[in-house]
C-alpha cells in the first residue's frame, strides 16, 4: 500500500512538473512576443513623432508662403529702386590688372558670404520645427491636452487674451 501511494505521488509530482514545464515554457513565449510587440510600439511612436514634426514642417511652410504671398511686392521694389540703397558694389569695366585684381576680391567675397550664409541654412533647417514640436508636447503634458488639440486651444486662448487686452 505504501509503495502504492508512493508510486502515485511521484505520478503526481511528474505530472505536475510537466505542467509547469509547460507553463513556464508558455510564459517564455509570451514574454518574447511582448518585447516584440514593445519594440514595435517605440517604432511606431518614433514614426509618429517625425510625421507630426514633418506635418508641423509643413505647417510652417504654408504658413510662410502664404505670408509671403500677401507681401506688396511694389512698394518693396520701390524701395529698393530709389537711389537710397544701392546694393552693387562698384564692377570695374576696364581689363587692367588693377580691375581684375578687384573682380577677384568681390568673387572671394561675394563666395565667403555664400558659405557662411549655406551654413548658417543648414544649421537653422528644422531647428524651428524641432522647437515648435517641443512646446506643443510641453504644453500638452502640462494641460493634459492632446497633442493634436494643441494648437487650436491655444490660439482660442491666444485670441483671448488679445481680447482681454483690447477691451481694457
Amino acid at each position: 500500500m505504501i509503495d502504492a501511494l508512493n508510486t502515485e505521488f511521484i505520478g503526481e509530482v511528474d505530472a505536475k512538473q510537466r505542467q509547469l514545464g509547460d507553463i513556464q515554457n508558455q510564459l517564455r513565449t509570451a514574454t518574447r512576443e511582448l518585447a516584440a510587440q514593445r519594440k514595435h510600439h517605440q517604432r511606431s511612436q518614433a514614426t509618429c513623432a517625425e510625421l507630426d514634426e514633418v506635418l508641423s514642417r509643413i505647417k510652417n511652410v504654408k504658413k510662410a508662403i502664404k505670408s509671403g504671398q500677401t507681401f506688396n511686392y511694389v512698394d518693396g521694389a520701390a524701395a529698393l529702386s530709389s537711389n537710397q540703397m544701392n546694393l552693387d558694389p562698384y564692377i570695374p569695366e576696364d581689363d587692367s590688372p588693377k580691375s581684375l585684381a578687384s573682380l577677384r576680391r568681390i568673387r572671394a567675397w561675394h563666395a565667403q558670404v555664400d558659405q557662411v550664409v549655406s551654413n548658417r541654412i543648414n544649421f537653422m533647417k528644422g531647428r524651428n520645427a524641432e522647437k515648435e514640436m517641443q512646446c506643443k508636447k510641453l504644453v500638452s503634458l502640462c494641460t493634459g491636452v492632446p497633442l493634436e488639440s494643441v494648437e487650436p486651444v491655444s490660439e482660442a486662448a491666444i485670441q483671448g487674451v488679445v481680447c482681454m487686452f483690447n477691451v481694457n
